[in-house]
């Protein structure tokens, strides 16, 4: 699991950590979190609170565990900016894909 530096935001942290821990093992409850991450129930079941309010994660009622919600699922969808998403070499090559053939 990623540590958290200094200069880091710890709730912030905290949550992109419930985040990679959901994605990894799938469904989880409020207890298993919070021995991963060693944290308090109550720290975590307020992160889930509000990352499940924001659509982030998503809790099944039958079983009371998290996992990674549609809201997550659709920002991972979601177009990005070239320059931060595809290397250079990449980029060249499918703008020449583009190009229309010579005829």
């Amino acid at each position: 699991m990623v540590q958290l530096e200094a200069g880091d935001v710890r709730s912030v942290g905290k949550a992109i950590q419930v985040l990679r821990l959901l994605g990894d093992a799938g469904d989880l409850g409020v207890t298993e979190l919070s021995r991963q991450l060693k944290v308090h129930k109550s720290t975590v079941s307020r992160l889930l609170a509000t990352l499940e309010r924001h659509g982030i994660v998503s809790r099944n009622s039958q079983t009371d565990k998290f996992g990674l919600g549609p809201a997550l699922i659709s920002l991972a969808g979601s177009p990005c900016s070239a320059s931060t998403c595809v290397p250079r070499p990449a980029r060249l090559l499918f703008s020449w894909m583009r190009r229309p053939p010579r005829r």
